[in-house]
């Protein structure tokens, strides 16, 4: 998948999976991410990338671009509403940490 901005579709790459009465089981797949347009985020940017009624399980591994200074990668899934968000979140300082 591509990420090169922040809006759904025109800058980053979804993918839905619609119900036909068999989920797709992506269980055993790696999701590739990579910025392109020289696109560098600053942290705090959410991206919906995986949504719709139609998969289950989560990815066996996800491999991500590198993250900017102070920020990391958090992987979401909800079942409820059935879609995978990936963020970037900021990093405690390490003397707030002890």
């Amino acid at each position: 998948m591509e990420i090169g901005g922040t809006t759904a579709v025109t800058d980053y790459d979804q993918i839905y999976f619609k119900s036909t009465g068999t989920n797709a089981d992506i269980s055993n797949t790696t999701l590739n991410i990579v910025y392109i347009n020289s696109y560098t985020p600053t942290g705090g940017e959410s991206f919906e990338l995986v949504y719709g009624d139609g998969f289950t399980g989560e990815f066996s591994a996800i491999t991500k671009p590198e993250a900017p200074t102070g920020f990391a990668w958090t992987e979401t899934y909800n079942t409820t509403n059935g879609t995978l968000t990936l963020s970037l979140t900021a990093l405690l300082p390490m003397d707030l940490l002890s």
